[in-house]
């Protein structure tokens, strides 16, 4: 440096430590300090204010693919047969079911009773695939032990751990009925004599109901058979059935022939048995019917007037 740049040098430091006095007095120290510029330091290098990022260019939103599961379970086929089964009858109640949407669901499917009431029967299935008609079939037995009472019932799905299914645009009927007992005489009939009614020699001990001959007869309650006979001068062709879990018997006379089925047989209720007919001491075709206490027909029980239960039964069969 020469004499006359050494001697400027000072009066230039001193004009700008001036200026910087004047700019934090008049703007503040914070604009002061945002109004400093570039300088050049003695190694070469530039310092300055921090430049702003530029800015960045929007980018398209990407929709993320909904998740069907968050969706309710919705149905698309729903449908119960036969509409009415029986206790130990020849068919259980087939439930056809199809689920809509596109993904594989974990299910649990319900028997209950109709207009509300606890949950009798219980199935789990997991990854089920919607699209594909499933069946799920029940014939009357409970969680845990025993039958379920007689009444009107409905199958139900839900999602394993949530709420029932949507149904609102299920095809079908999921509803069907349940029964103990089915009315023995497959026709039309009447009622006759009950209980009481007088009899040569004794008095009647069942209930007569009157229909066409050879009108189909079924077996009223599943169970053994304990007697086939024929007695020319009372029951003529007669069949005895020990009813399952009722320790009751159930006595049929004045078939039209033998019975169909034979002693020690298992026969289902429903089952066809014979045909009302008028052998043996019988005026006019009609069945004899006949229910016995434990432990059954002659071996020490007594006859029971049937008459409010066959009523019941046909009701509903």
């Amino acid at each position: 440096m020469t004499a006359r740049e050494s001697a400027q040098y000072p009066i230039a430091r001193f004009g700008v430590l001036l200026g910087a006095l004047l700019a934090t007095a008049w703007l503040g120290p914070g604009l002061a300090a945002a109004q400093t510029t570039t300088t050049t330091t003695p190694g070469g290098t530039s310092t300055g204010a921090p430049q702003p990022e530029p800015p960045t260019q929007p980018t398209e939103e990407t929709e993320e693919p909904t998740n069907e599961r968050s969706k309710p379970l919705r149905l698309r086929l729903e449908d119960v047969t036969p509409q009415k089964i029986f206790f130990k009858g020849s068919a259980p109640a087939s439930f056809r079911f199809e689920l809509a949407g596109k993904t594989k669901r974990d299910i649990v499917i319900e028997v209950t009773r109709k207009g509300g009431g606890d949950v009798v029967q219980r199935w789990t299935e997991k990854n089920v695939e919607p699209g594909k008609v499933r069946t799920q079939t029940w014939g009357g037995k409970k969680r845990g032990k025993g039958d379920a009472r007689s009444g009107s019932y409905l199958f139900r799905v839900r999602e394993k751990g949530g709420g029932l299914a949507d149904r609102k645009k299920a095809k079908g009927d999921r509803s069907f009925g349940y029964y103990d007992h089915v009315f023995p005489i497959r026709g039309r009939h009447s009622y006759g004599d009950g209980i009481g009614a007088p009899r040569k020699g004794h008095s009647h001990q069942g209930q007569d109901l009157f229909a066409s001959c050879g009108t189909p007869l079924e077996a009223a309650r599943a169970g053994k058979v304990q007697f086939r006979g024929f007695q020319g001068g009372g029951a003529g062709h007669y069949l005895v059935i020990d009813g399952k879990g009722t320790g009751r018997d159930y006595v049929y006379m004045h078939l039209q022939g033998k019975a169909s089925v034979g002693e020690r047989e298992t026969v289902r209720t429903g089952q066809r048995i014979g045909e009302v007919g008028d052998s043996g001491n019988a005026s006019g075709c009609h069945l004899h019917f006949e229910l016995w206490s434990k432990p059954g027909w002659y071996e020490g029980g007594h006859f029971l007037n049937p008459k409010k239960k066959l009523k019941k039964w046909d009701r509903w069969s």
